[in-house]
């Protein structure tokens, strides 16, 4: 079985459904050898990166700084919501304090495939006789299919969840729900311990608010419910969620803040604007009025307290701006971006560039939510 940890930490009585039409859920490690592979794990990392003080379990300190003041937040400040808190900790034995991590880490689980368990015998038989090789498998392959799917379709629920928790690119979820990119499995890919960096950063005792997940998985439990009505209308459409996940998760994933730019609107393009009939418009003209214009519409519809004029001010820049990037004219780019750093007084255009991608974010959010709420009404937009 293949792992995939996330930020969290925290006991969970039951699994949580991501998605039953997917296969994906949340729970934590529950057989001895899935306890034993994230405890090993655990251990590693913490001694390769050296960072968080020796752990002494049961000391006394006015501050977490290690583990067992960890243990001791989340039985404090989770037993007020959640009646299983108390009894997990009466469950299990505190003095191998990574294996009672290890009972606590929430991970991510996906459908298989049906030859897996093959391959990973198979990679275990030749390990023994030291006869090392590479496995190449195809991008249809269920194993990788499905774990790219499952990074795809969190980045969905994140964007979601995002209008109740916070902003979309702000670290207080995004790395906590997508970053599922550890596969704790010896077998097939052994796990580095400087690849566990992003774990224990997300537990820093300056950060990390044990409760956060309460109200995480509370709004885990509405948005997949929604997305999974959603998907009852019509089961192709997962493949459309799916790909709408693909390019957030690309464009999270880059650096390249034009780069975001370009996929994010892309989006609100794929979701609402249609081909126009070249015979009777300018077709660069057309696009642009219906970014501006269908994207008003349903922004304001979404969210009424925004000024639709401002609305679409905001989306005729932003459209400017992505016709600048995409044709590659840098020099007028640059002049936009210089105005945008003025007006916001800011010295950095990074701040410029990240209100545009935050503007883009929460419109593709308002989209998204009506889309999903009520797709009929978004395709009637989309064909106007």
């Amino acid at each position: 079985m293949f792992i995939l940890l996330t930020n969290y930490v925290y006991p969970l009585k039951e699994k949580i459904v991501l998605s039953d039409s997917l296969g994906f859920y949340l729970d934590n490690p529950r057989t001895k050898d899935e306890i034993n592979m994230v405890a090993e794990s655990l251990s590693e990392s913490h001694k390769y990166r050296g960072l968080i003080p020796k752990m002494s379990v049961g000391e006394q300190q006015h501050n977490r700084s290690n583990i067992a003041d960890l243990f001791k937040d989340i039985e404090e400040k989770c037993s007020i919501g959640d009646s299983y808190i108390p009894e997990f900790f009466e469950l299990y034995d505190q003095s191998k304090p990574f294996e009672f991590l290890s009972h606590m880490c929430v991970i991510a689980r996906y459908d298989l495939g049906q030859n897996t368990d093959e391959i990973i015998k198979e990679v275990k038989e030749r390990n023994l006789y030291g006869d090392l090789g590479i496995y190449l498998l195809s991008d249809k392959y269920p194993e990788l299919k499905n774990y790219q799917n499952l990074i795809s379709y969190c980045f969905i629920l994140a964007i979601l969840m995002e209008s109740n928790l916070s902003t979309y690119i702000s670290p207080s979820l995004n790395p906590s729900l997508l970053r599922l990119s550890i596969l704790a499995n010896s077998s097939l890919m052994p796990l580095r311990p400087h690849q566990m960096d992003f774990f224990w950063q997300s537990i820093d005792p300056v950060f990390y608010v044990p409760t956060r997940f309460q109200i995480v998985k509370d709004e885990l439990n509405n948005s997949s419910d929604e997305l999974e009505q959603f998907f009852k209308t019509d089961e192709s459409l997962i493949n459309k969620i799916i790909y709408i996940g693909d390019i957030l998760s690309a464009a999270y994933e880059t650096s390249d803040m034009r780069v975001k730019i370009l996929l994010l609107t892309g989006l609100v393009e794929l979701l609402l604007a249609r081909n126009p009939d070249t015979n009777k418009f300018n077709v660069e003209d057309s696009i642009t009025k219906q970014f501006v214009l269908k994207s008003s519409i349903v922004i304001n519809d979404e969210y009424d307290s925004w000024s639709i004029t401002e609305i679409g001010k905001t989306l005729k820049q932003i459209y400017n701006i992505r016709s600048k990037i995409a044709h590659g004219d840098f020099e007028k780019l640059g002049q936009i971006i210089s105005k945008m750093c003025t007006d916001l007084n800011a010295d950095d255009e990074y701040i410029a560039y990240a209100s545009i991608v935050n503007n883009l974010y929460a419109y593709i959010r308002a989209i998204l939510k009506r889309y999903i709420h009520d797709k009929e009404y978004i395709d009637f937009i989309k064909k106007s």
